[in-house]
């Protein structure tokens, strides 16, 4: 009887464990808008020839929304129609996108922050 109870024991804490780790999976997938914004996250697409993505990565724009909370996600265009691009720099966010250069009072308040 003792062995019975031994394996529903191992049995239940397996099971704790494995929804334990998928919670713990899916936080790291899908983590929490913790911005002050109403986009938490915003998709960065730039050329390392685009003169106004060169002015965004000078006047630092994307770091001081990043200190705002927003998980900025930067993706090099190599060449045209990549990602669907077919212009820098533009923003994605909330299912919307964005061309053209921003300031980063703009780029605040398209994301409502």
């Amino acid at each position: 009887m003792n062995k019975i109870y031994l394996i529903g024991i191992v049995v239940i804490a397996a099971i704790v464990i494995g929804f334990v780790s998928l919670s713990w999976d899916m936080d790291n997938i899908n983590p929490p808008n913790n911005s002050s914004c109403n986009y938490g996250q915003l998709n960065y697409y730039f050329r390392s020839d685009c003169s106004h993505c060169i002015r965004i990565s000078r006047d630092g724009s994307l770091e001081k929304l990043e200190e705002l909370g927003v998980k900025v996600n930067k993706f090099e265009v190599v060449e045209w129609g990549m990602y669907s691009i077919w212009a820098t720099p533009t923003f994605e966010f909330g299912g919307q996108r964005i061309s053209g250069y921003r300031t980063f009072d703009q780029l605040k308040e398209l994301l409502g922050c």
